[in-house]
């Protein structure tokens, strides 16, 4: 997978250099993800390039000229002379992008960038970080029926954030490549969010989010994201309100009691309460909230903390059981976590397995049964319709013979 970055500033063409406000540049080169810098084909490091340009004085107009293997840059009374791999060493990432000045750049929004930072922030924490599962290092972007679509999971827990955005198109991004791109975001007004052909291949997708300054692409990774959709429950018993700023702290108290590293926390919800404890009954904390139904599950804290995290504000927890996968909500996007199984927890599990069996094998037996009296049904209306076939087969036998007997008494009477 790649991706691509172009940094679009509005200026004047000078040969072939440019001219632009100094502000602009510098704020431009604040959201630029990428470790270097290509300015008319000389290649150098983004953070020093930055930090030059910001320390100019003597006016508000920077004027940039390619020289060969140097820029040549002027600012005032300024006069500087910039070379090639300036600011770069073989350590740094070969991540490159592109500078274009042009008179003037506009985009048609289509997105809040709030809104998409904030969905790109809450699912990547959900992404694999085993090399070995490689489609789970991604985000799944889904665009259909009016709806951007972020999803990802690791095995153990899974994220799905909706936006309402006119597009259509799938890719998967890896996690890497989208860190950053939040943050550059919320410093953005506008932008726009599409899926464009890629260049030299056939059936290749361009995923693309442009700014009014910054414009990143990328090719999507080979693979196919599994069916999640069967994997968010549905049916619930038990729904608490949380506040996830209360829950984050109590869950915080709580881990620091235990010495595990993996550490557990029990959640219980019971009229209006939810009590949260360590398995060992080291710590407890009991919040108020709005519940409804009864229920407990144990949780990897690990886990309930990146779900507090990832989602601000008010939440929704929804159970079912103490063994199938809770679900957590917030503004119609979800979070879904697998619980941890407990000695009572595999009992109901096996309970239930049971009832389901014998629930399962008393219908085959109600079916076989009903198939059993169908066939007798059947047959008895075949003896009957035999039994009929019988009788008109007699009855017309009978009717046959009558004129026979009757011609012989006519014969006999003309003997005589």
């Amino acid at each position: 997978m790649t991706k691509i970055e172009q940094l679009n500033i509005e200026g004047k063409r000078s040969g072939k250099g440019f001219v632009v406000h100094k502000a602009m540049l510098v704020n431009a080169l604040s959201r630029v993800l990428a470790e270097r810098v290509n300015i008319g084909g000389v290649e150098v490091g983004r953070s020093g390039l930055q930090k030059y340009f910001s320390t100019l004085s003597g006016s508000n107009i920077i004027k940039v000229l390619p020289d060969g293997q140097c820029l040549k840059v002027l600012c005032g009374t300024h006069t500087g002379r910039v070379n090639a791999s300036d600011w770069t060493d073989d350590k740094m990432a070969r991540t490159m992008c592109e500078v274009r000045v042009s008179p003037h750049h506009s985009i048609q929004p289509n997105i809040g960038t709030g809104e998409l930072a904030d969905a790109i922030s809450q699912v990547l924490p959900f992404t694999a970080s085993e090399d070995n599962r490689p489609v789970l290092q991604c985000v799944n972007i889904i665009a259909a029926d009016g709806k951007l679509i972020l999803v990802s999971a690791d095995g153990f827990t899974l994220s799905e954030v909706r936006l309402d955005c006119e597009v259509e198109g799938q890719l998967l991004i890896g996690r890497d490549e989208l860190k950053g791109v939040a943050a550059a975001l919320r410093k953005a007004k506008r932008a726009r969010v599409s899926f464009e052909k890629s260049e030299g291949e056939l059936d290749g997708t361009v995923l693309v989010i442009e700014t009014e300054l910054i414009r990143y692409a990328w090719t999507g990774h080979a693979g196919e994201f599994p069916d999640y959709q069967k994997l968010i429950p549905s049916e619930f018993n038990t729904f608490a309100s949380l506040d996830t700023i209360e829950t984050l702290q109590a869950v915080a108290s709580l881990v620091a009691l235990s010495s595990d590293k993996d550490s557990a926390v029990d959640l219980k919800v019971n009229d209006g309460v939810l009590t949260m404890s360590n398995p060992d009954d080291r710590g407890q904390v009991q919040l108020t909230a709005d519940t409804l139904g009864q229920g407990q599950v144990r949780v990897n804290a690990g886990y309930l903390i990146k779900v507090l995290k990832a989602c601000r504000g008010m939440l929704d927890f929804s159970l079912t059981n103490s063994y199938s996968p809770m679900l957590f909500s917030q503004n119609g996007n979800r979070v879904v976590v697998m619980p941890m199984l407990t000695a009572q927890s595999k009992a109901e599990q096996g309970k239930a397995t049971e009832q389901g069996e014998a629930t399962e094998a008393t219908e085959q037996g109600e079916a076989t049964e009903a198939t059993e009296q169908g066939e007798d049904t059947e047959a008895t209306e075949q003896g009957e319709d035999t039994e009929d076939t019988e009788d008109t087969e007699a009855t017309e036998a009978t009717e046959a013979t009558k004129p026979v007997k009757a011609s012989r008494k006519r014969k006999q009477a003309a003997t005589a």
